[in-house]
């Protein structure tokens, strides 16, 4: 096998499992196929360290033969493969199979917090069902964040029967993966539900997507993706989109333009006509004025 990949005008090193020694801030071990647990599951090295990089962080990697999965604990950045790239933020996993080539960069002035899991998996095992050809990104349950801390602690301490707990640890992973997919879809749907109670709850406040994000107890990027995911808009369109129609059934009731314009907590009526012209192509008074019809 060449010790190089192309990638465009670029020859990336193909790498082996990450070293912890490398890393000064690192915490973790690994097991390896001379281990019998290990080799009973057919994985020839198991790596998972805990570590940082540093703001203006860059690096391009080719891991031959090897799972590459890292969750982000805080920090932001972007990671990248095959044209695609994608978020690198806290409570959030990406997974790159094995020979797969990918860059990774720091975002911002923080620093990247990170745990890393590497397993060499041997060719025919039952056990792994994930796409050998399609890495992807996406948030993460609680779940896989706890199995994943676990398993730097185990394997960092090495107390008397690690190697099998570490084993167990790393098959969880994969199963995690696996069923996130339909259990992330619910999450976040359950979440971006919650988010609309908060809006529609009292639809004069317009909250900040900061405040949502408190209050649902996530990250803002975890809400504001989540959100437009789910509705197609982004937090402040959806709230200016659920006043508009809030006042549609005020107007028709009744109320007048200014009167409608304070109920919905507009700074003033000038702002919510412009408003309402944005989304419904007439204004508040014409819109009025015919009856709620709109002219074709």
């Amino acid at each position: 096998m060449n010790n190089t990949v192309r990638c465009g005008e670029t020859e990336i090193p193909r790498e082996s499992h990450v070293h912890i020694e490398d890393h000064p801030h690192a915490g973790g071990g690994h097991v390896d196929g001379a281990c019998p647990e290990a080799a009973c599951a057919g994985i020839g090295r198991l790596t998972v360290m805990r570590s940082l990089e540093q703001p203006g962080f860059e690096g391009r990697h080719c891991v031959a033969d090897t799972w590459t999965i890292v969750l982000t604990v805080s920090g932001r950045g972007e990671v990248g493969s095959g044209g695609n790239a994608w978020p690198v933020e806290a409570d959030s996993v990406y997974v790159i199979p094995p020979g797969v080539v990918f860059s990774e960069r720091t975002l911002g002035a923080e620093e990247w917090h990170y745990i890393c899991l590497q397993a060499t998996v041997q060719p025919g095992v039952t056990w792994l069902t994930l796409d050998p050809d399609a890495p992807f990104s996406r948030p993460v349950s609680s779940r896989l964040t706890t199995i994943l801390q676990q398993a730097v602690d185990v394997l960092h301490y090495r107390r008397k029967g690690f190697e099998l707990t570490a084993v167990g640890l790393c098959l969880a992973v994969f199963g995690e993966l696996v069923a996130e997919p339909a259990k992330a879809q619910a999450d976040r749907t359950q979440l971006v539900r919650k988010a609309e109670h908060l809006i529609t709850s009292d639809i004069s406040y317009s909250p900040t997507v900061a405040e949502l994000a408190r209050a649902c107890r996530v990250s803002v990027s975890t809400l504001a993706h989540a959100f437009k995911a789910e509705t197609g808009y982004s937090v402040h369109a959806y709230i200016l989109r659920q006043r508009v129609q809030k006042a549609k059934g005020l107007l028709l009731a009744g109320l007048r333009v200014g009167e409608a314009s304070d109920r919905l907590g507009f700074s003033n009526p000038f702002h919510f006509s412009r408003v309402f012209r944005q989304h419904e192509g007439l204004s508040p008074r014409q819109f009025k004025q015919m009856g709620g019809k709109r002219v074709l």
